[in-house]
């Protein structure tokens, strides 16, 4: 039986990843992935059956010549830069956003329509509606207006969808999947931002009432709802030129949420001190401006406070009618298997470490402090002394991966430092614009 071509740019990212696994296991797809990173040869994220090419989307004679050697039937556009933290509702940055989110879109359609592909799947964000911070949006459906937003990330979202509708034609199907914030294994940004509050003695604070509810989104779902897209396009066409949302249809308090990852790391806060939503806005003013005099940016913003007190949340009646799509894995599996997963990240990252400093042996310097190791972010540290200085919340002894916690000789329910702290000092050395 003859298989498919399918391209993916931004192929070995958070999603990426999820969704090469998930086209792979329908056994119908021949996939190559672009990226500006691919995984090196042999190692274990380059599997033989799928075809990694290096390439950014914003050089369009190396996307031209990477999607003519392809020969896509149908191209899966997941590259996107999405400012983190407080810079999410900056607009510093904001120029860098535009090019990749909007002109990177237009080079991978302009891409695609000249090599002959049939169709193109955008992976788009329900931000380009909800990120009006100041409103509530309850139960949102496809009939709202995108575009009206105060994020640079959701306006880039939303004048890149107009770029793929508008190409929508009778030789040439395309959609866009607006998706929800998403987590699941490998995730970079949801767990360790909810993880951290533990080491930074937060986690007893309480934003507003705690009562608004959020949509959230396993990984795994949204890689569901891009294979029944691809098939879509390739069949009955029922999502051509169309905008679904994709959520797990479980709308839930952030509150809620994050009680539900700190007890997987076998936290609970001790006390809850409600701060009203004005208080909390005051207190992100003074910060916002201590941070202007500083120079140095703090982790609370009007943006942060805005979005944490508002309802956010959508319909996915459309996404079930025209894709058949039904969240395959809920919430609170969701949460276990993407925190079980997290932790046993940084125990191969140690390891990985180990072996990398046995060969490299850059720097013989012992990294004891957390402020110490984000200074030296590029640096390869010793993994044996690393793997006793970096503190984080282990899983109790009756999680599975608790044999992995006695191979590194870190007791397991001891308070360390979080995953998400030892993930900062990697982030120059693993740069991920998936």
């Amino acid at each position: 039986m003859s298989q498919t071509n399918i391209l993916i740019t931004g192929g070995c990212g958070f999603l990426g990843t999820s969704l090469i696994s998930s086209l792979l296991a329908t056994n119908r797809y021949s996939i190559t992935a672009i990226d500006i990173t691919p995984p090196s040869l042999g190692t274990r994220t380059f599997p033989s059956h799928v075809r990694y090419v290096r390439a950014d989307v914003l050089d369009p004679s190396a996307l031209q010549t990477v999607f003519t050697e392809a020969q896509p039937a149908i191209v899966i556009h997941a590259v996107a830069i999405f400012p983190i933290g407080v810079a999410r509702y900056s607009t510093k940055g904001r120029d860098a956003v535009f090019k990749v989110n909007v002109e990177g879109t237009r080079n991978v359609v302009n891409a695609a329509r000249e090599c002959g592909a049939r169709g193109l799947v955008y992976t788009s964000s329900t931000t380009v509606v909800v990120d009006s911070l100041a409103h509530d949006f309850r139960n949102v459906d496809e009939k709202w207006p995108a575009g009206d937003v105060d994020t640079s990330y959701g306006q880039s979202k939303a004048l890149a969808e107009d770029v793929v509708l508008a190409a929508n034609d009778s030789d040439f199907k395309t959609c866009v999947l607006r998706v929800a914030p998403m987590f699941g294994e490998n995730d970079t940004i949801l767990i360790p931002a909810v993880h951290a509050l533990i080491a930074a003695r937060q986690t007893g604070f309480v934003l507003g009432t705690a009562e608004n509810l959020q949509d959230f989104v396993y990984v795994g779902n949204v890689a569901d709802a891009h294979v029944l897209a691809v098939a879509n396009l390739l069949n009955s066409q029922t999502v051509a030129g169309e905008a679904l949302f994709i959520s797990n249809g479980e709308p839930v308090s952030l509150r809620d949420l994050c009680l539900a990852i700190w007890k997987e790391f076998g936290h609970v806060p001790k006390y809850s001190v409600r701060i009203p939503e004005g208080v909390a806005w005051w207190i992100a003013v003074i910060t916002e401006v201590a941070g202007w005099v500083t120079g140095i940016e703090g982790t609370l913003s009007r943006g942060v406070v805005s979005e944490a007190c508002r309802d956010r949340y959508v319909s996915i009646v459309k996404a079930g009618r025209l894709l058949g799509y039904r969240p395959r894995v809920g919430l609170v599996e969701a949460v276990k298997i993407s925190c079980e997963v997290s932790f046993a990240v940084f125990v191969l990252v140690c390891e990985a470490l180990t072996t990398v400093y046995s060969i490299i042996r850059k720097r013989s310097k012992v990294v004891r402090s957390y402020q110490e190791m984000q200074k030296d972010g590029d640096d390869v540290f010793r993994g044996r002394q690393l793997r006793d200085s970096v503190r984080i919340y282990c899983v109790s002894r009756s999680n599975p991966l608790a044999s992995m916690t006695q191979k590194l000789r870190i007791r397991p329910g001891s308070r360390y430092l979080p995953i998400a702290s030892f993930h900062s000092c990697l982030m120059k050395v693993a740069q991920d614009r998936g």
